[in-house]
C-alpha cells in the first residue's frame, strides 16, 4: 500500500530538495529517485507555475 500526500513547496524549497536528491545519489544510496526535470512537471501539473 502507498500513501501519497501533497504539500505545497516554494520554489527555493523544490531545489533544496532536488539539491539533497542529488547529493543522495552522488554519495551512493540506492533507491528510485524521481529526475528533476519529471519532478517538476509533476508540480507545474499540480500546482501551475505559481509559487506556493
Amino acid at each position: 500500500m502507498r500513501l501519497f500526500i501533497a504539500i505545497n513547496f516554494n520554489e527555493n524549497m523544490k531545489y533544496a530538495l532536488l539539491k539533497m536528491q542529488n547529493e543522495l545519489k552522488k554519495s551512493g544510496v540506492k533507491g528510485s529517485f524521481t529526475r528533476e526535470d519529471r519532478a517538476r512537471k509533476i508540480w507545474d501539473d499540480l500546482y501551475g507555475n505559481r509559487v506556493c
